[in-house]
């Protein structure tokens, strides 16, 4: 089993709040089947972007926020914390030169690669961002659903 770093959309569900994708559940329910928590990272930066998708919902739907607390204390108990360095922040600048517009996904994929860590994403436009700039030895960290269910 590879040491995992969930993107938001993987922290939505525990967190109460629905997605769309069906690979999203499917790769949950592969996670938890695993029994592996120790193996699987988030990084404060995607709560964060939790809260903002919980603000924008609740704008428009009714939301759950019990839920959404009790989902976030899980998270915190049960998953390892992937801290950000000062290294992180550089290697997340160098890539929001390059053009990347997301600030989070550049500081994601450092997160993961200098931690070793797979980043678990459904974000086809950041795989292709690092394919485009042959950045193949970030890239390598990066994994879409399908890479991990086959």
């Amino acid at each position: 089993m590879k040491r995992v770093l969930l993107d938001t959309s993987f922290l939505l569900p525990t967190l109460g709040i629905r997605v769309e994708d069906p690979q999203i559940q499917k790769v949950l329910d592969w996670l938890q089947e695993q029994h592996l928590p120790n193996l699987i990272f988030y990084s404060e930066l995607v709560l964060l972007e939790a809260h903002w998708v919980l603000i924008r919902r609740s704008r428009r739907d009714q939301v759950d926020e019990a839920r959404f607390f009790q989902g976030l204390q899980a998270i915190i108990e049960d998953y390892v914390l992937a801290a950000t360095t000062p290294e992180h922040w550089q290697l997340a600048w160098n890539l929001k030169n390059l053009g990347h517009g997301d600030l989070v996904d550049c500081l994601l994929v450092a997160i993961a690669a200098r931690n070793q860590l797979y980043l678990l994403t459904v974000d086809q436009p950041l795989t292709k961002f690092l394919e485009m700039n042959q950045l193949n030895h970030l890239k390598q960290w990066v994994l879409l659903p399908s890479d991990l269910l086959g």
